[in-house]
Order: C-alpha cells, then structure tokens, then sequence
C-alpha cells in the first residue's frame, strides 16, 4: 500500500527537479536574451512568477508528457520483489503442504477496489522508515515557514499607522490613484515603526511612510515614491507575492526556491519603476534621484523589508544598486518589441508549465542465464555452491532479492522477505550465518502449526524456462521443514514443491537442497521461501534461482502440478463452525491475514453455533487484518450479489464485511468494504449488508471481514445470496 509519506516524497522530488530546472533555464533565458536585447522588467518579472507556479504544479498528480531522457538500464535480470499489492500470497495449503479443496484459496486485501495481493508481512519496512522521517521533518519545516508568514502578515495589520493630514499629499495620492486607474485608492498614512515607505496589506492596502520622510523629503521626492507604491498597488504585487512566499514554504529545504523568492521581489520592484515612469512621464533621471534622496534619508534599509504582507519602496542597499543600473538602460521600445517580449513570455509558460516526467529510455532485457550458459556452469560447477550463490547475489546476477539476508532493516527482518505463522518468529542470525555473515532463522516460539519465509517476484525473463531453486538448510525439528516454490497464473496453480516427499526432521548441519519447476507461458508471479512445521528451529541461506534449460527439457521437475489448481465455485463455512483440519484453531475454507493481526476461531463469543471468526490487532506494525475467500464468479455473472453478515466490536479504529468483483487482468469491477459506513468502537452483534452487481465479464469473487487499526472484530453467520430481480 503506497503512504501519504511515500505520496509526499515523490511529489517533493518530482517538483524540486523540474522547478529546479525551469529556474535554471530561465536563468539562462534571461541572461542570454539580455545579451540580444533589453528585456522589460515587467517581462522579466513574468518569468519568476511562471517558475512560481512550475514548482507547485509538478507537486500534483495529474496526467504528464513522458520525456524518454535518462539513460537505458541495463536489466541483466529481475531482481526486484513485486509491489506488495500486486502479490498472490500463499495459502495455507500451498505452502504447509495440506491438500483440502475447501481451502485453495489465495490471501486477498481488500482495502481499494484494486485486485491487491498482499503477503504476510511488510518485508520492505526500511523504505517507509525513511520516507516517513523525511516527511515527517519536511511537515515541520512546512509549518516553521507558514508560522513565520502568518506573524509577518500579524505584523502588517497591527502597524500602528495614522492619517496623514496633508491636503498636498491626500490631493497627490487621489490623483495618482485616478493616474494608474485604481478604483480604491489606498489609504495614505504614516507610522514611526517603519524607517520607510511601503504599501501594506493584500486586504485594503494602505501606503505607509515615515515621519522621517515626510518631515524631510521633498515634494517631487514623495511624488515619486507615492508613483512607486501605486504601480504596487496596480501590479497586484501583495498578492502575486504570496505565490513564490508558498513556494519557499513548501521548499524551504531547497536553495534555489530561496533564489528564486529573490528574483521574484527584485523584478517586481524594477517592473514598478518602469511602470511608475511610464505613467507619469517623470525623466528617469529624476525618478532616479528622488528614490536615491528617499533612501538616503531612511538609512538605506527598511525594517520588515522582506514580510510577505507588503512591499517596500526599496529593500536593501544591494537591491537599490540594481534598480538604479537597471533604469540606465530603461526604453520602452516600440510595439514590436513589446510583441516579441509576449511572444517569449507564451513559450515559456507553454514549456514550463507543461506537466512532464522524464524516465528512462526503453531497456533491452538481458538474461544472465541463456541455455549454453546453464549448460556449462552445470559442467563446471564447483562444489560449494554456497560460496556461488553469495557471489552471484554479490553481483545482481541472480533472480530473487536479499538472497543471502545480508540486507537487515532497523526492526532486524530481512529487507525482501516477508511470510509469517502464529506463534512463530521470523529473524536473522548471525550466529549461525552459513555463507555470509546472517541468515534467515525461522523458531516455535508455542508450538504452532506452520510458519515460512516468503518472497514473490514476476517471472520476467523465466517464462518458457526450466528453473532450479536452490538454498542450505540447517534444522533443530520436532515436526519437519524445507524449501517450497510456487508457480501461479492469473487464477491458478500451475506448478508447486514443497518438499513434501522429502522433508527435513530432527537436527541436521547445513545441506544444500534444490526444488526444479516449469514456468510456463501463462504465469505471470511465482513464490518461494522455506518453512516448518512443529516445534524447533530452522536456519536458510545461500538461496539462488536459476535456468536450467527450456520447459520440458533437462532435469525432471521435483513435483507435479497441484490436484486443485482453480479457485472454489460456492462460498463454504460462512457461519465459522468448521475448524481447518491441519489447524484447530483457524476456520476451515477461509484464507486471510495482515502483520500484526491474529485471525482464530472464537469459541466463547459467537452470534450463533459454537463458534465465530475473530480478528484481534496484537502488535503496532501492520495497518489491517482480514479474513478472505474467493471463488469464481461463472454462477453469478449478470446478476446482483448481496453480503449479509453480523459483526460485534470491542474498541476498533474501523470494520466491516467486503466484497469485490474482480474481471481479465485483476481488474475491479465493483467493491465495497463499508468505508463509508464503517463499524467503530465497542458494538453488539448487529446485521452488516452489502450488494454489488456481477457483470458478464466477471472472473472472480472475494468476500470477508476486516479490522483496520486497532481493537477486536467478531463475525459470524455470513450469507452470499443472489438478489431476486
């Protein structure tokens, strides 16, 4: 399941390069067509607000132009665990090595209409570690930034301010305001609290100017920043202000957002001196030099200079320099000039602001493995292929991830492996390592009834192909244990081994043990690990997957294809009365599953019978635990199911029952889970219903109840009917 963490980072990376990106291309615009011709400030100011808005837009989802940019990857082989909504997790069948029909089924999730396929345990927990820490410190900065904005905006309101009583200057600034075509004039006011002149607040601007200023500049002087404030005040600057404020907000981690903030006051303020010119017709000499008085007079730096809720008339020594080198070469050039600068300004914001994502440009896939290649390692083979495995793992050249469990996350599980078993554990050890320096280690920690470790992965690059699955085990058993390996299609089993025929008992020293499979041309995913049964230890290392030769060709196949390959027809024990035959305590027919849920048959609280399903959160580090069975939807195309079920809660975040109609591909054709009506808290026994419509294009069915977040979940007499027309 992608997190809002996972969501935010890849938003974040997504916009720092491309808003990256289009501030340094427009740097370099802007420097290169400066060197053809003058650029009009207010132009140039148009390019900072467009980079502006480039980094938020690349912060949302939406449909993008794919630029095939960076360079091809090399694929030598597919060494990469399926997405764990995209994975068919073993059932307990398929894996312990039980072969009841009633409970062929496969691990469902059904927390989005899509066709998930979740394992049981979160085996890539290190990537959602960092992720949530870097979200986590980038909501902090986030929040730092608005707060100081929000103070800097308090601090404009609250600027103590009085009218000025001039005639003189109220009779300039309601001239000026008909001069620049405003419709409200700003009000004209001084304050002892500013060293200079600026216009403040989005919401009713008002022009406010020192004492100081006022006491000693000159008529002409004050004209002129009265000019420069109304072109504020046309320009809408306190608003388009607050555009690059968010973006500097928003990525206040990255240098150039800052850069950018910058430009984006620096332009505007030379654009409302090209404007304060223009429509006054003051020589720019003398605009010049009364801004210069003006500045001189208030020391040459504004206090509060750079809040977001106003704008001053000149920000820095530095930012005055150039605005006074910038009017030197103020023109304001002929119509043709003005339509070229517009013309410039529509391509950039066409290319700018066109959403893209730059990939890779398409690979070949290079398998390591070919028919002669398998041919001569099999003649050459050295006898430790322990030490091969480690090698080849070493070098990405073999299929599968983690091989070696070399790669631990902080909570000490193999990054790459999930799996699970009631009350067995999953860990790494690196005492009794056999090639590297861990190893997988599976223990009873009560006697339960099977656990494994499970990896999935797709079957690029192995389909049509022979394969040999190989690992070393080392055991300390009361009841059994081995390898096992899985080859599905979209709906079925269509090869699996799990060393039935051959399992490990007792306490044996590290042995290398191989598992020979078909992959045919329908499997799209196969699973593999090693599991036990009983009591006792199990340690795994040194695993490796590799071709052997073409399907049907080589060394035989260490097992046949399962007697039940296709999903059941009718849903079975819905009312929890039949306990699993290999596990007493867990409801026969019913797959499901979540890390850090108990599922198990309820014989004290029931609706009615002998007993109910129970779903209890018993650990912090899984997000739902689900009861699930699925059978095939030929019955029941082109009519309308209804789910009935009664649910009891102590204490929960969420429950409800689910159903999902599945088509071709995985495709969801209807689901519900009650989202919007979920159960919560502590309730009795009460009748839960839903109804979804089967389309003639339908393949599949899943149903069950689920708990999401805390507490404990009953269900119990479930009914699955067909709703009368």
């Amino acid at each position: 399941m992608i997190t809002i963490a996972e969501t935010i980072i890849s938003a974040l990376t997504r916009a720092s390069w491309q808003g990256g990106s289009a501030f340094v291309v427009a740097l370099v615009l802007l420097s290169i067509v400066e060197r053809l011709a003058s650029v009009p400030a207010w132009a140039q100011h148009w390019v900072w607000r467009i980079v502006s808005m480039k980094f938020l837009i690349a912060m949302i989802t939406i449909p993008t132009i794919t630029l095939a940019v960076l360079p091809a990857l090399e694929v030598k082989t597919v060494n990469r665990i399926e997405l764990l909504n995209q994975i068919k997790t073993p059932a307990f069948d398929q894996v312990s090595g039980t072969t009841s029909r009633e409970s062929q089924i496969f691990t469902e999730s059904p927390l989005s209409p899509a066709a998930s396929r979740v394992v049981f345990a979160d085996a890539e927990d290190f990537g959602w570690r960092w992720q949530s820490v870097a979200a986590t410190l980038w909501g902090a900065g986030v929040l730092v930034s608005l707060s100081v904005f929000a103070m800097q905006m308090t601090q404009t309101y609250r600027l103590p301010c009085q009218p000025i009583e001039s005639d003189f200057l109220n009779d300039e600034n309601r001239r000026l305001a008909d001069q620049f075509g405003l419709k409200n004039e700003p009000a004209l006011t001084m304050s002892a609290s500013v060293t200079g002149p600026l216009l403040a607040g989005p919401v009713h601007p008002k022009i406010v100017i020192s004492e100081s200023v006022i006491q000693s500049a000159s008529d002409d002087e004050i004209r002129c920043v009265l000019a420069h404030e109304m072109a504020h005040a046309r320009r809408r600057d306190l608003w388009w202000n607050l555009l690059p404020a968010m973006v500097q907000a928003v990525f206040w981690f990255h240098p150039l957002a800052w850069w950018l903030h910058r430009n984006h006051r620096n332009t505007a303020e030379m654009a409302c001196d090209e404007l304060a010119v223009r429509q006054t017709h003051i020589s720019v000499v003398d605009y010049a030099n009364s801004l210069l008085e003006v500045a001189i007079q208030a020391g040459s730096s504004q206090r509060f200079a750079n809040h977001v809720g106003h704008v001053a008339v000149f920000r820095s020594s530095d930012s005055l320099r150039k605005r006074l080198l910038a009017m030197k070469t103020l023109s304001f050039g002929s119509a043709r000039r003005v339509k070229t600068t517009v013309a410039m300004l529509s391509v950039t914001a066409v290319l700018f602001l066109i959403p893209v994502n730059a990939v890779n440009r398409p690979a070949i896939a290079q398998t390591s493995n070919s028919a002669d290649e398998v041919g001569d390692e099999q003649a050459n083979a050295p006898k430790n292929f322990a030490k091969e495995a480690a090698a080849a793992e070493a070098k990405e050249l073999a299929f599968g991830k983690n091989m070696g469990f070399e790669k631990v996350s902080d909570r000490g599980v193999a990054i790459g492996w999930g799996g699970g078993g009631k009350d067995y554990e999953l860990t790494v050890d690196a005492n009794e390592a056999h090639a590297g320096k861990t190893c997988g280690r599976l223990s009873s920690v009560a006697g339960g009834t099977f656990g494994t470790y499970t990896q999935c992965m797709g079957t690029d690059g192995l389909v049509g192909k022979r394969i040999e699955y190989r690992g070393s085990l080392k055991s300390d058993l009361d009841g059994n244990g081995g390898l096992w390996m899985r080859v599905d299609g979209d709906d079925k089993v269509l090869s699996f081994d799990n060393m039935g025929d051959r399992r490990i008992q007792g306490k044996t020293k590290w042995s290398e043990y191989r598992i020979v499979l078909d992959v045919p041309a329908e499997a799209n995913n196969i699973c593999f690990g090693f599991l036990m049964t009983g009591k006792g230890d199990l340690w795994g290392d040194a695993f490796s997957i590799r071709v052997l030769d073409p399907v049907g060709q080589g060394d035989d196949v260490t097992a046949e294809p399962p007697e039940s390959p296709t999903m059941p027809k009718a849903a079975t024990n819905l009312d929890f009365e039949t306990p699993h035959r290999s596990a007493p305590n867990f409801p026969a027919g019913w797959g499901g599953g979540g890390q850090g849920y108990e599922l198990v048959l309820d014989t004290k609280i029931k609706h009615s019978g002998q007993s109910s399903g129970r779903i209890e959160r018993t650990k912090n580090n899984g997000n739902f635990g689900t009861y699930t069975q699925m059978l095939v939807a030929d019955p029941y195309r082109g009519k309308k199911l209804r789910l009935t079920g009664f649910l009891k809660t102590k204490s929960v975040s969420s429950s409800g029952i689910w159903m999902r109609i599945d088509g071709p591909g995985n495709q969801s054709l209807g689901f519900d889970n009650m989202q919007d009506r979920a159960v919560k808290g502590t309730t009795d026994w009460a009748e839960q219903t839903i109804e979804l419509d089967v389309p003639e294009s339908a393949t599949a069915i899943a149903i069950g109840f689920l708990l999401i977040g805390d507490g404990t979940v009953w269900g119990d007499d479930l009914e699955l009917s067909v709703v009368a027309d």
